[in-house]
């Protein structure tokens, strides 16, 4: 009857302690902010590709890389959907999910609820998210996203007819305030917001971009940041402001990196420039894309992005929110670069055409 009685006991223990380990798994566990992946693990970093709409392409579709699988792969799930990295990331924004201090800021050109861009600001957009352990940086070129917390994730109207990049790679806590060092010169157009006091002494130069809407206001109106991503990878920001007045690209970016670009950027509208072909390193606009059995005009590809040519052996990417147009010279804004030569050659295959030099071509 007692060892019936005892093991009976034990029994509800044992049933008591699991109970109790289900509920702290709920509620203890510490989810840091971060990047995700197809499957909604984290990951370092990504990079989209969204397709522009075609004959056979809703414009919704879109092709991903990560730290993980560094060559282009077609989503199961169209960027509309909350089934895909993008919105992923963004969930904790959305859903309120987080516990104890956190920021995030969305910044954008032109906002959700506009008809046109500002140029009071710069010409960039992206989300910024941070916890006290980790955070993202999710870089894009795509107008009127995403939405107000509020209103929920959607993917706009408006958002169908171009191509689109994205960049978002996930940082430690302690580059946060480089981050918004960064954004005093991309000057960014911010519509909503939430930073906590608590976060306010660690990162001065980021809270008086979300808090005050600081701008730089001496020169230089450049400024290089080395960031070192959550993994250990090495990201270099390059952001000009207004007063810089200057093709980011031939005049700052190519230098930099001591190498001939080809950049891919908007050149619809008034005031695109040619192909840089004067002095030591030349940049050349892509004309055409092919991403496996997509193909598109740079005339329907709203994405910015830069990589090194193949002769300099630098291997270098660049993911940013900057067009080479004559008045996009006086609108402050950036990118970010890395060496990778498995990203690197991804990008390079998908260039089919670009707009050469007189007698000059790029190392085939």
């Amino acid at each position: 009857m007692m060892l019936s009685l005892k093991i009976e006991s034990t029994l509800r223990h044992l049933a008591l302690f699991f109970i109790c380990l289900q509920v702290c798994e709920v509620t203890c566990t510490v989810s840091s902010v971060g990047c995700m992946d197809l499957n909604n693990k984290p990951v370092d970093w990504f990079i989209a590709y969204k397709l522009p709409h075609h004959t056979s392409v809703v414009g919704t579709e879109f092709y991903y890389m990560d730290a993980n699988a560094k060559s282009w792969k077609y989503s199961p799930h169209n960027i509309d959907s909350k089934k895909q990295p993008i919105y992923y990331t963004l969930r904790p924004i959305y859903e309120n999910s987080t516990k104890g201090s956190f920021m995030y800021v969305m910044y954008n050109d032109e906002k959700p609820d506009t008809h046109s861009a500002t140029e009071s600001y710069g010409h960039t957009k992206g989300v910024i998210a941070f916890d006290k352990q980790s955070g993202f940086w999710l870089i894009h070129s795509t107008p009127k996203f995403p939405d107000y917390r509020h209103s929920g994730y959607q993917w706009p109207d408006n958002g169908h007819y171009f191509g689109q990049t994205f960049l978002c790679v996930t940082y430690p806590y302690k580059e946060m305030n480089k981050i918004g060092k960064q954004l005093k010169y991309n000057y960014p157009q911010i519509y909503d917001k939430s930073f906590p006091q608590t976060m306010v002494m660690d990162n001065p130069d980021m809270a008086a971009v979300v808090l005050h809407r600081s701008k730089v206001s001496y020169p230089p109106w450049n400024h290089t940041q080395v960031l070192t991503s959550k993994a250990g990878k090495k990201f270099v920001s390059f952001a000009k402001f207004s007063k810089f007045d200057l093709d980011l690209y031939s005049s700052w970016l190519a230098p930099a990196l001591g190498s001939s670009l080809l950049v891919e950027s908007w050149q619809n509208g008034r005031g695109k420039l040619s192909s840089f072909c004067h002095g030591k390193y030349q940049v050349f606009n892509v004309r055409s894309i092919g991403i496996h059995t997509s193909s598109f005009a740079q005339t329907r590809d709203h994405s910015k992005w830069a990589i090194t040519v193949k002769g300099a052996s630098k291997y270098i990417v660049c993911i940013g929110d900057i067009n080479r147009q004559e008045h996009q010279e006086e609108r402050a804004g950036g990118t970010v670069c890395f060496k990778d030569s498995s990203v690197w050659r991804s990008f390079y295959n998908v260039v089919k055409s670009y707009e050469k030099c007189p007698k000059l071509s790029v190392s085939s």
